[in-house]
């Protein structure tokens, strides 16, 4: 675990926190049938998925690669 650390960026492992910690309240509110956080904490992980694959998988996920804002104005 510590090598691994050692060469992933500070940002994925940032970004791997968040989302165990995710997954630990969506299994505390599911233990207590919380309906309401279980969808909330839901769609928190899958947010926090999109996020990270946005920034360190779009050669496997290439739909995800961020498009530059549009310079369009009215």
């Amino acid at each position: 675990m510590k090598e691994l650390h050692a060469v992933l960026p500070h940002e994925f492992i940032e970004k791997d926190k968040r989302f165990h910690y995710l997954a630990g309240m969506l299994e505390h509110a599911a233990k207590n049938r919380k309906f309401e956080l279980i969808n909330f904490y839901f769609s928190e992980m899958n947010e926090s998925c999109v996020g990270c694959h946005m920034v360190f998988a779009t050669h496997k996920f290439p739909a995800l690669t961020q498009k530059p804002a549009s310079k369009h104005t009215h």
